[in-house]
């Protein structure tokens, strides 16, 4: 790759961006630095199988790909870290941009950011429990106010 260009990031889109897609898109098209996945999630108790399976490194093999987590609290990250880990990720993503409602008001995502608090104590515990991640964090746009932006149809508007 032309090491003058800026480098690509392949953004998941949850339902859409699964294994198969990311491995078509890279051998077809490829010119993606690096691949991240739509985010693993803990589900009552468990971190959901379909998680599992779209990390698991047998489905992104010939592609840089770092797993996402969307996590409320440090024990759900501390869960997830032991899978990305175990399936040998030494680079993960945290998301706390997601703006959906369902995961918002649940302290996930972009729900997060109203509590710096609990915002602290997650990423307190990333870097002091997995020093040897590297890590980045997903956040949402803002406008100058400190607004979300929103994409409104004419039919929302």
């Amino acid at each position: 790759m032309n090491e003058n260009r800026l480098p690509i990031y392949f953004a998941p889109l949850q339902g859409y961006t699964d294994s198969a897609y990311r491995l078509a898109h890279a051998r077809i098209f490829g010119g993606i630095n690096t691949y991240y996945s739509p985010f693993v999630r803990v589900e009552h108790g468990e971190i959901r199988r379909k998680d599992i399976r779209e990390i698991h490194p047998d489905n992104n093999r010939e592609m840089h790909f770092i797993p996402q987590l969307i996590a409320p609290t440090p024990d759900k990250l501390e869960q997830i870290m032991a899978l990305f880990i175990e399936y040998g990720y030494r680079e993960a993503d945290i998301n706390l941009g997601c703006p959906f409602p369902m995961l918002v008001k649940r302290h996930n995502g972009a729900g997060m950011l109203p509590h710096p608090k609990e915002v602290e104590a997650l990423l307190k515990t990333a870097v002091e429990k997995f020093p040897e991640i590297r890590f980045s964090v997903k956040l949402p746009t803002l406008d100058l106010s400190g607004r979300m932006f929103s994409l409104k149809t004419a039919d929302s508007a």
